[in-house]
C-alpha cells in the first residue's frame, strides 16, 4: 500500500467492510472508480478519525467514526431492519484505505471496531457509527466471581454474593500497621476456610487474627477448584472464632497460573493480564488466558515494559468491589504516568511519557511576516508549585500508608495540588 501511495497518481479509495451475522458487505466511495463487482459504491463519506492521548489525563482514550452511506435504493434499510436486525449492533466493521492494485490484506486499516449505532441523518441516507471493541471496558466487568451459595453453602448469609477479590503484586502491612493488609472472608464456616482471592495467589506471607500474627502451624494455604473455578484459601486447623477478623499479607498473581511463574508487578503486565483474564474473559482455572484473547497491541506494551523495568515501576492492586474495566486500567495508568489509546487496527496501545528525554528548542526561526506582534504565551492557570502524593493503599482499611510532598520554592506562589496513586506498591521497603 505504501508503494501505491508513492505513485504520482495513486488509485486509492476508502472502503468500508461490515460483517453482519457472518455475511460480509463491502462498500466503496460513491463515484470512485473500482473494478470488482463485489464493492457496493454507496459510501458518501468515510468520516473523520481522531486518534491520540490527552497530555494532562491518564485515562484510556475512546473514539468513534461516522461512515455515511447512500440508500437511494433502500437496500440499507432492508439490511438494518430486515431478518438480521437483531444482529446488526455489535457487528465488526473495518474502514480501509484500499486500492485495486493492492491485495486486500495489505490495505491500510483506518479504523477497526464494532457497529455501535446506525441512524438516518436525512432521507435515504444512513450514518453508521463505528466504535472500538470497548463494551467490556465501559461496563462493570470485574471481578466476575462472587461468593455464591452453590460454591460455598456454609458461608455466612452476610457475605453471600460478595465479590471475590483479585490481587496483583505484593500487598503487605509489614513495617506498617503489621496487622494484615487484606481482609479475608470466611466462606466455609464448617471447614474454617477463609477466601484470599480468585485464581492462584503465589504466596500468603503472614496471617493475622484481630491484628495479631497467627502461627503458621495454625493454618495452611490451599488452592482448590470449586465448581470449575480456582481459589486461594487459608484453611485453619481450628475455628478462630466467628467474631475474629482475619487478615493477611499477600503476594498475588504470577505469570503462569499454577505458582511456578514470577510475580506480576509490571504496570503493563498487570493491565494486559486483567484485560485478557478478567475484563474481556472470565478466567476460571488452569493456565492464564493468552494476551491474544483481548484486544492488546503487543508491540506498544513491550516498549512500555522496557521503560517501566528500567525504572523499577511496580504495581500493587486488590480489586474487591465491582468496577468498570476502564477504571481498573485508568488507576494503573494514573499511578504510573502512562496513557492508553486505541490503534487503527482496534487494539489497546500503552503509551509512556519519558520525562527524562524532553528536548526544548532554544532557537526560534520566525518568518518575516510574523516578526511584528509575535508573543510566546506562558499560561499560568495550571501552575502547580507543590504536589502532595498519597501512595501505598492498604485494601483492608482503604487508606494510604505513605505520603510524599514535592515543592518548587522558586515560583514564589502558592498553588498546591494533590494526587492519589491507587495502584502504587502497597508495601514498605
Amino acid at each position: 500500500m505504501r508503494a501505491e501511495l508513492r505513485k504520482a497518481a495513486p488509485e486509492t479509495v476508502y472502503l468500508f467492510k461490515l460483517t453482519i451475522d457472518g455475511t460480509p458487505y463491502l462498500f466503496g466511495e460513491t463515484g470512485a472508480p473500482w473494478g470488482p463487482d463485489a464493492v457496493d459504491p454507496r459510501m458518501i463519506s468515510p468520516g473523520t478519525v481522531i486518534r491520540g492521548v490527552a497530555l494532562r489525563q491518564n485515562a484510556i482514550e475512546f473514539g468513534s467514526v461516522d461512515v455515511i452511506l447512500d440508500d437511494s435504493d433502500m437496500a440499507m434499510a432492508a439490511l438494518f431492519h430486515g431478518p438480521k436486525r437483531n444482529k446488526v449492533r455489535g457487528s465488526p466493521g473495518i474502514l480501509y484505505l484500499g486500492s485495486r492494485n493492492v491485495a486486500p490484506e495489505d490495505w491500510y486499516i483506518r479504523f477497526a471496531g464494532r457497529l455501535d449505532t446506525a441512524g438516518l441523518p436525512g432521507p435515504k441516507t444512513w450514518t453508521v457509527t463505528l466504535s472500538p471493541n470497548d463494551l467490556p471496558l465501559q461496563r462493570d466487568s470485574l471481578p466476575k466471581p462472587t461468593v455464591s451459595p452453590g460454591d460455598w453453602p456454609s458461608a455466612a448469609v452476610e457475605i453471600q454474593d460478595a465479590i471475590v477479590p483479585l490481587i496483583y503484586g505484593k500487598i503487605s502491612s509489614a513495617s506498617g500497621t503489621n496487622t494484615g493488609a487484606v481482609q479475608l472472608m470466611n466462606v466455609d464456616s464448617a471447614g474454617f476456610r477463609y477466601l484470599v482471592c480468585a485464581g492462584w495467589a503465589v504466596a500468603v506471607d503472614k496471617v493475622y487474627a484481630d491484628g495479631v500474627p497467627v502461627s503458621p502451624s495454625a493454618y495452611s494455604v490451599t488452592r482448590p477448584v470449586v465448581n470449575g473455578r480456582l481459589y486461594t484459601l487459608v484453611d485453619f486447623v481450628a475455628d478462630p472464632g466467628s467474631s475474629v477478623t482475619i487478615g493477611a499479607d499477600v503476594r498475588g498473581y504470577e505469570s503462569v497460573g499454577d505458582g511456578t511463574g514470577t510475580l506480576i508487578t509490571d504496570p503493563g503486565d498487570v493491565i494486559k493480564h486483567g484485560l485478557a483474564n478478567f475484563i474481556y474473559n472470565d478466567y476460571r482455572s488452569g493456565p492464564w488466558l493468552p494476551d491474544s484473547s483481548a484486544p492488546i497491541d503487543a508491540a506498544s506494551f513491550a516498549r512500555a515494559k522496557a521503560f517501566f523495568s528500567a525504572r523499577g515501576y511496580q504495581v500493587s492492586k486488590c480489586v474487591k468491589t465491582k468496577v468498570r474495566g476502564q477504571d481498573f486500567v485508568n488507576e494503573i495508568l494514573a499511578s504510573n504516568e502512562a496513557k492508553a489509546c486505541w490503534t487503527a487496527a482496534g487494539n489497546i496501545a500503552l503509551k509512556v511519557e519519558d520525562f527524562t528525554s524532553f528536548e526544548y528548542e532554544t532557537v526560534f526561526v520566525i518568518p518575516e511576516d510574523e516578526v511584528q506582534d509575535f508573543v510566546l504565551p506562558y499560561p499560568t492557570g495550571d501552575l502547580v508549585d507543590e504536589i502532595n502524593a498519597e501512595y501505598g493503599l492498604v485494601p483492608a482499611t482503604g487508606t494510604y500508608s505513605q505520603k510524599l510532598t514535592v515543592k518548587d520554592f522558586v515560583t514564589g506562589e502558592t498553588a498546591p495540588d494533590s494526587i492519589q496513586l491507587p495502584a502504587s506498591p502497597a508495601f514498605i521497603l
